[in-house]
């Protein structure tokens, strides 16, 4: 049997991922959502041997357990909605051509930004993050 659990892997510093995570994991899925801070030591337990941790601090990251899948960036974003039935309608315009470029685009840009945008949540280095 296999292990139908997404882990969301975010930046436990940034406001604006943690706030997000915390209101997905309130939203009813179609599969058990588990979400963790990328500075908690657990993510090496999810990732495969010999991934590009510094990427970890670029994008969101999901992990299909089911599949071993790894997801990032605003790819990452529209597989979560795929599977709330909230959002899935949503997630079918990433369908629009040019709609995939566009969204990536703009992922990287808040990414890139996000503390300046969004502001940082106090340390996280233990795994337990806490907003200001």
């Amino acid at each position: 049997m296999s292990d139908h659990r997404l882990i969301i892997i975010y930046d436990g510093h940034c406001v604006l991922c943690t706030r997000t995570v915390a209101r997905l994991m309130k939203l009813r899925t179609t599969v058990r959502l588990e979400s963790i801070p990328l500075q908690d030591e657990r993510t090496a337990t999810f990732l495969p041997d010999g991934y590009n941790r510094d990427l970890l601090d670029r994008e969101i990251h999901v992990i299909d357990l089911s599949n071993g899948r790894v997801i990032r960036g605003a790819d990452a974003i529209v597989y979560v909605m795929t599977k709330l039935p909230s959002l899935r309608l949503v997630s079918v315009l990433y369908r629009i051509p040019g709609m995939k470029w566009l969204a990536s685009r703009i992922y990287q840009w808040i990414a890139k930004h996000r503390y300046d945008l969004f502001g940082k949540t106090e340390d996280c280095d233990s795994g337990q993050c806490s907003l200001k």
